[in-house]
């Protein structure tokens, strides 16, 4: 039987996190950016530094997610000032999710959501959110599936590249 576990990131993990986030985030972008602007924005934005700061932020937490003690994606939620628009208010961002090639369609993104959902109400939070790059019809249509709806837009910068993301959100209320 397979195990799966969500588990929070701990600091002393944070140079297989960077290097794990780097190679996922260049495997879901290398086809469709220069990898110069990858390769910038992966220097910029996953340091050990800039990783331990998130780590170590109470706005900001990281969690591995495991298949039979094997790491297969992790995700990054944010709330308060950390994220990365402030247009939602008593929100919760997702605001990265990724899952490794090997596990994709094992269902291992949907329990991330649904984690970051219940983790949303036990902070209170009745809104989760996040960006989808607007070229990826896959993830966008996956977050609307799970009732997740277009709230407009905003810029994110992949190196020398403006992307434009759409941000989808999702009302929550505890479960009775």
């Amino acid at each position: 039987m397979t195990k799966i576990l969500i588990r929070e990131v701990e600091l002393d993990e944070v140079p297989f996190l960077q290097q794990f986030a780097s190679k996922l985030f260049k495997e879901t972008y290398i086809p469709f950016s220069a990898e110069a602007d990858i390769d910038t924005y992966i220097t910029d934005n996953y340091t050990e530094q800039k990783l331990k700061q998130g780590i170590s932020n109470p706005e900001s937490s990281f969690y591995f997610i495991e298949v039979d003690e094997t790491i297969a994606g992790f995700c990054k939620l944010d709330i308060g000032d950390l994220q990365t628009d402030h247009r939602f208010e008593n929100a919760l961002e997702v605001e990265k999710l990724y899952i490794d090639q090997r596990f994709k369609g094992q269902g291992l993104g949907r329990k991330l959501i649904y984690f970051a959902e219940e983790h949303a109400l036990e902070l209170n939070k009745s809104l989760v959110w996040l960006g989808v790059w607007e070229g990826n019809k896959d993830a966008a249509g996956f977050y609307e599936h799970l009732g997740f709806e277009p709230q407009g837009t905003h810029e994110f910068q992949l190196g020398s590249e403006l992307q434009t993301d759409f941000l989808l959100a999702k009302r929550i209320k505890a479960k009775r």
